[in-house]
């Protein structure tokens, strides 16, 4: 049957490969670049500097999946389209009503984000222009880190207006409570336990030793003065103990903010530059002449088995009613 159906297989897997060769002519050729990284450990540069941080520790899986959701966040994607005029480049009308959703459906066709079984992200641009697809990746990647470092620059310049302020505060509290201090230093009260012991042991003596009364009535007073102003410098000095302390937390958390706020640092290791391609990724003529010629081939034979089979089942049901007929 196949001998007999030769000349009709031939002109079917010829005529099949040769539409499919003319229709790659009329694919837009399209090239692919690539870029490769791995997240760093996400850290402050403070952490480096006051708690010993590692700062050479790859990311996460939290920070991989992290950093997929910034590569689709709008900024990038809006950064892109504005810096390569897409609209021109893919042809889209501006006064379109739709453009926006023919805008992200091309551009989500064009650019991938994938990761690799490795922990690395991979950057694939795929476009017409072999320069615009090395441009976009290498650009994806460094509106990457522009957007990971003004969120990082964000968060710590808030940090560092609120800890200005709380610093304001307590410096303003501690000048209130050292002039208090200084009123009730005025009345003599310098050091409180250390001067109301030595009191107590000289009021002690001067009556075992039967001194004048004016001596000793002279350390009554300044008993007096003591129990009179002592709980109030007790706790004015207690305050202004603690609220040095805070000060000091918080100048170290406004030189941590500070840093923060204006040190950058690189976001991730890239392992792979894209480079612009000499050589289109699609169509590849020869891969879609094979594949529509084995088509073709195999389409031709289950059409020719189809006819004979369709031929037999019919001159089957001839013969069947000619026998109910006959009977």
């Amino acid at each position: 049957m196949l001998v007999v159906n030769r000349k009709s297989i031939i002109i079917v897997t010829l005529v099949g490969a040769i539409l499919a060769i003319a229709v790659s002519f009329m694919i837009t050729p399209m090239y692919k670049s690539s870029l490769a990284f791995y997240p760093i450990n996400q850290f402050s540069m403070s952490d480096v500097l006051y708690d010993n941080n590692s700062y050479m520790k790859y990311g996460s899986e939290d920070d991989v999946d992290r950093f997929l959701q910034f590569l689709n966040s709008d900024y990038i994607t809006n950064s892109i389209i504005e810096k390569y005029d897409l609209f021109e480049h893919y042809e889209i009308e501006k006064d379109d009503k739709t453009k926006m959703s023919k805008m992200y459906k091309q551009f989500d066709s064009n650019i991938d984000y994938t990761k690799s079984k490795f922990g690395a992200i991979i950057i694939k641009v795929y476009d017409k222009n072999p320069e615009y697809s090395s441009g976009i990746a290498t650009d994806i990647s460094l509106y990457l880190d522009t957007l990971l470092n003004d969120i990082k620059a964000k968060r710590a310049k808030k940090v560092l207006e609120i800890a200005e302020a709380r610093y304001k505060v307590l410096k303003n509290q501690i000048t209130t409570i050292n002039d208090s201090l200084n009123t009730l230093r005025s009345e003599g009260i310098l050091d409180y336990w250390n001067q109301v012991e030595r009191l107590t042991q000289a009021y002690g003596t001067a009556l075992a030793e039967g001194k004048s009364q004016s001596g000793i009535k002279k350390i009554e007073d300044e008993l007096d003065t003591f129990g009179k102003y002592g709980g109030v410098y007790n706790y004015y000095s207690a305050a202004f103990g603690s609220q040095v302390n805070k000060t000091l937390v918080i100048e170290n958390r406004l030189a941590e903010a500070k840093i923060d706020a204006y040190s950058k640092m690189p976001n991730f290791y890239v392992t792979n530059s894209p480079r612009t391609p000499d050589k289109k990724s699609y169509p590849v003529r020869w891969i879609i002449a094979v594949a529509a010629t084995v088509f073709s081939f195999v389409l031709s034979l289950v059409g020719i088995f189809a006819m004979k089979f369709l031929k037999n089942f019919t001159g089957l049901i001839k013969r069947l009613k000619g026998e109910e007929d006959a009977a």
